[in-house]
């Protein structure tokens, strides 16, 4: 009988040294997943960051090219200006000291 108690004690024992031993095993398990959790979000929270920069130097070329090419048309619709200015400013001032004279 002591025997049987005995035998009933170390198994029960044993028992808990398991259970104790998987409930340590599901906390560990635990932190590591809330610490990979972290660790994965703070890459994407990373990449994204990254590419957000990237993507705002690729929109501020773009931006800058074509800034280039509108200054180039400005630049040429104001040379285009300035040499019909200078072919045709007699012909303005006359016409304008004629309407004035007119009147």
């Amino acid at each position: 009988m002591e025997e049987m108690i005995k035998h009933i004690i170390d198994t029960d024992k044993k028992a808990r040294e398991i259970i104790e031993s998987a409930q340590n095993e599901l906390v560990e398990s635990e932190k590591t997943i809330i610490e990979n959790s972290k660790k994965l979000r703070d890459e994407v929270l990373s990449q994204a960051r990254n590419r957000n920069i990237k993507n705002k130097e690729i929109e501020k070329y773009v931006l800058e090219q074509e800034w280039e090419k509108k200054k180039a048309d400005y630049d040429n619709q104001i040379k285009r200006l300035d040499e019909l200015a200078k072919k045709r400013s007699d012909e303005w001032v006359d016409a304008l000291v004629s309407r004035i004279l007119d009147h």
